[in-house]
């Protein structure tokens, strides 16, 4: 895109189709959809807002899980009082902060329009990169960015957009990557500055991205090393300086949660939760348990105090409350820090007694993560919806959306969506083995891939398979497919001139 052809008024006319092809989940729903967390969100984000004297007026009533309760026919045992004061903080307070004020303001429609303008961004940030370094003008700038949203509205992307979640900023991240690790050297001092800001709010907006992005970082170091030129330094030194902010605001927060709340910042113990549903961790405990010397062992015996199967389930250890099925949730605050801040020498220990079953949990859960791709875990369930219908915060929709009321369609719309990754995913691979593919584009879409996989080693083995931490991402596949193919007919084009650029040595 260059000079200031593209925001000529054809220009401007992509650009509204591409937001609405972004906004069409929300626009047909009525309203924004929204998960269980989206409720810890909100209440977080009113939280911190209280600190500085601003009154959300949205409040979610917490999940407490008293059917379970009820069901079993017995209350919940109070935690032991320890006089320790801790502070779960598992949830991004950034992104918290965003919901919160536009809560506050009581247009949460202002989120939905946010997800949709990093949606637009993702799209062209590479697109025009790319079309400098292998297009001859800039003309096929707007088609090409439209096609590709186009293109992920067919899979996930909408649905995404429309939901109050800091999903689209995992997307955001492993664009942000592939796009330094091959355009780093040929990029502006703008573009630089850009992609460092929008990677730094991908990885502070959840806190799985920060470990995404420190896994992520190898596959940027030897892509870089790959795709040579001078600069080949810019893109590791540039992703290094984003994980750095978000493990500085993590930092931050815990020196916050100290100076405010007075108490321990403490994250969620997944890790542990996911090898004791695997078995490794289970079988682990089964065998040392009891020992003062292992922290782990206090969960253990937590969860020796019902006979009910499915409380070895992770969402079980973690959050229920409930005598049935609760473990976690039901320590005192002094063993639950125990056991969450040991939760990665406990991943350690585990490993080293049991390699093989460990390391077959973490493959199993990555190939079922790399499988489970469906939108429906952005849609409410009934419990969800009870929790936020006729709550205040829109200013213009409603939390009692359409898209729920008849899910018939969910089932079809998977298989067509399956389908069409599957192809999306054949055209990136094909262009990717074609000789003539610029190392630079060959180097964006193998980022790209790397970045699905480590999206699901990091939800699938340290979180849980799930389907919702699949379709955030896979919308990516058409999306990159489109501009693959774009690019590659202009490169492959007989006498192009990008033949020559293809294979030169670049800065």
């Amino acid at each position: 895109m260059q000079g200031g052809r593209s925001w000529t008024p054809p220009g401007f006319g992509w650009l509204i189709a591409a937001f609405a092809a972004c906004l069409c989940v929300f626009a047909i729903n009525g309203g924004p959809l929204y998960y269980h967390d989206s409720a810890d969100y909100l209440n977080r984000g009113g939280q911190v807002l209280s600190v500085v004297g601003l009154r959300s007026p949205v409040r979610i009533d917490a999940v407490e899980q008293v059917r379970e309760a009820a069901a079993a026919g017995t209350a919940a045992p109070a935690p032991a009082d320890s006089g320790a004061k801790t502070a779960d903080v598992s949830r991004s307070v950034i992104y918290a902060l965003i919901v919160g004020l536009f809560a506050a303001l009581g247009a949460l429609e202002g989120v939905v329009l946010l997800n949709a303008a990093v949606a637009v961004l993702i799209v062209w940030f590479p697109i025009r990169i790319a079309l400098r370094e292998f297009g001859e003008s800039a003309s096929l700038a707007g088609p090409l960015a439209f096609t590709a949203i186009a293109a992920g509205t067919a899979g996930s992307l909408a649905f995404y957009v429309a939901l109050l979640m800091p999903d689209i900023f995992a997307p955001a991240l492993l664009i942000i990557a592939a796009t330094l690790t091959a355009f780093a050297g040929r990029m502006t001092r703008g573009e630089l500055v850009f992609a460092f800001l929008l990677g730094s709010l991908s990885v502070m907006a959840h806190n799985s991205h920060l470990v995404i992005a420190a896994l992520l970082l190898p596959f940027v170091i030897a892509g870089s090393l790959l795709t040579g030129g001078r600069r080949r330094w810019l893109a590791p030194a540039l992703f290094a300086g984003i994980a750095l902010i978000g493990f500085g605001q993590l930092q931050a927060l815990r020196l916050a949660v100290a100076k405010v709340e007075k108490a321990d910042a403490v994250y969620l113990p997944f890790l542990t939760a996911r090898l004791v549903q695997d078995g490794p961790g289970r079988a682990y405990l089964a065998t040392h348990c009891p020992d003062p010397g292992i922290a782990t062992c206090a969960l253990w015996e937590a969860l020796s105090h019902s006979g009910d199967p499915m409380r070895f389930t992770a969402s079980h250890i973690t959050f229920q409350r409930t005598a049935r099925l609760g473990s976690f949730r039901l320590m005192s605050e002094d063993s639950q820090r125990s056991v969450a801040n040991g939760q990665v020498s406990f991943f350690l220990a585990v490993l080293r007694d049991r390699p093989l079953d460990t390391t077959g949990a973490v493959l199993r859960n990555v190939g079922r993560q790399l499988t489970m791709n469906s939108i429906d875990m952005t849609l409410p369930d009934a419990e969800v919806r009870g929790r936020f219908i006729g709550k205040p915060g829109l200013a213009l929709s409603s939390f009692d959306s359409r898209l729920h009321r008849d899910d018939g369609w969910i089932a079809p719309a998977n298989h067509v969506q399956e389908t069409f990754y599957l192809a999306a995913l054949a055209a990136i691979l094909i262009v990717s083995a074609l000789p003539a593919t610029p190392r630079r584009l060959r180097a964006f879409l193998l980022l790209v891939l790397a970045g699905l996989f480590v999206n699901a080693l990091v939800c699938g083995a340290v979180s849980q398979p799930a389907t919702r931490y699949g379709g955030r991402v896979i919308w990516l596949l058409p999306a990159v497919a489109v501009m693959a193919l774009g690019i590659g007919r202009r490169c492959f084009a007989p006498g192009s001139r990008n033949l020559s650029i293809a294979g030169r040595k670049t800065g």
